[in-house]
This record gives structure tokens, sequence and C-alpha cells, in this order.
């Protein structure tokens, strides 16, 4: 039986970001990457919601929001990137992520200021 392999914050997001990368530039090259990429992780790593083809689908969508990959976007989690990605104006998304970093914002805070129209506010 294979054992469950924990990846660390700093870790999962760069190979997050890698994976979306991958995707993006190969999705023209092969059928259905994202379900191979998908399947493949699956069973390295035995964590099959982590690694899904809509997880895998995301982490492309975090590789086009911010296709630069450094230091700051390690200082938020996965989870408020999942937030960042859904907002589509990128003048608005930088806005959330820049001021995420520089307040420290926590999930629930994030949430919460694009709830209430911070961005719109200024």
């Amino acid at each position: 039986m294979r054992g469950v392999v924990f990846i660390n914050t700093k870790n999962r997001l760069f190979l997050f970001w890698q994976i979306g990368k991958c995707v993006f530039e190969t999705h023209k090259d092969i059928e259905n990457i994202a379900f191979k990429i998908s399947n493949f992780y699956s069973y390295k790593y035995g964590l099959d919601y982590t690694f899904s083809v809509e997880n895998i689908n995301r982490m492309k969508c975090f590789y086009l929001c911010f296709p630069v990959y450094n230091s700051y976007l390690e200082k938020l989690s996965w989870e408020q990137y999942l937030e960042l990605i859904e907002i589509e104006d990128r003048d608005k998304r930088l806005f959330y992520f820049k001021t995420s970093i520089f307040c420290n914002f926590s999930l629930e805070e994030l949430i919460f200021g694009i709830d209430n129209f911070y961005y719109e506010r200024i």
C-alpha cells in the first residue's frame, strides 16, 4: 500500500504552478493532458482530490494569472489563490493580491474584502 505524501505549502505552490505551466504549454500537443497529469500525480502522491482534473485546470488558471513565479507568491495560501483566480479583471486581482500580502490577510479577510468591494471603494 502506498503511503500518502504530504507536501509543504511552499513546495506545493511551486508544484501547482509548474503543473499549470506544463498543462498550458502542452495542451495543444497532448490530448487530455489535464486528465493524464491528474492520473499520474494521484497515483504518485495518493492524493485524489488534490490532483483532480478540476484542480489541474485550476493550476493552469493559477499559472495564467501569475505567469512569473517569485517569492511573493509563497506569501499566500493555495486557498487564497483559488479566490484570486476567480476574479476576471486583472487589475482587480492584482489589487487583492498586493493588499493580501501587504496587510497579511487570512483567507477569511480576503474573502471579506472581495465580498465588500474594497477595490471599488478606492
